[in-house]
């Protein structure tokens, strides 16, 4: 059976590590765990994990810390802290994907992990597509125009063809007889 995506869990609590595997693994995703916040981190960077799950209280370095560095290392990567002492608004924890209390059931930890894989999987092509284009060379950063050479390519471009000339025309010795009549009067 093909994997969902890989599961990084980062918790000092080796039964709920081990348990929360399990569950992952029955539901189809690869899964992998490490004891402590800088384990973990370098297993982000060798291994970069679709979604990272990790704990708040840890030794060595702590939830928030990893957090921070993983981002460091992956910023778009989907990070979902789970702790024993609250559950909160992502808001509150900045560069969290999810907070969720370990006390919350199955159910809401799988949709947790099934929504970080799909914001994963919606802006992994796009990464790849643009490394790829930045390594050839294809893209380049190039200076905001200014709303004059803006309208100046715009008009060019459509001046460009046979129609638009007489139309331009056309509208030209239109304005030139009103402002002609206007003067008369």
């Amino acid at each position: 059976m093909p994997h969902l995506g890989r599961v990084l869990i980062v918790d000092d609590d080796v039964e709920w590590r081990e348990a929360v595997g399990d569950l992952l693994e029955d539901a189809g995703y690869s899964v992998a765990t490490a004891e402590d916040g800088q384990r973990g981190l370098e297993m982000i960077a060798a291994s970069l994990p679709a979604v990272v799950m990790t704990d708040m209280q840890m030794p060595i370095m702590n939830g928030r810390e990893l957090l921070a560095r993983a981002h460091a290392v992956d910023g778009r990567l989907p990070i979902i802290v789970v702790s024993g002492n609250f559950e909160a608004d992502a808001s509150a924890l900045p560069g969290a994907f999810r907070v969720l209390g370990k006390r919350g059931t199955p159910e809401k930890l799988l949709e947790a992990i099934g929504a970080a894989m799909s914001h994963r999987a919606r802006r992994l092509p796009l990464e790849k597509l643009w490394h790829a284009a930045a390594d050839r060379g294809a893209v380049r950063r190039r200076r905001p125009r200014s709303f004059y050479e803006r309208f100046v390519s715009t008009m060019s471009s459509y001046l460009q063809t046979t129609s638009s000339r007489l139309v331009v025309a056309g509208a030209v010795l239109a304005s030139a007889l009103l402002v002609r009549k206007l003067a008369k009067a």
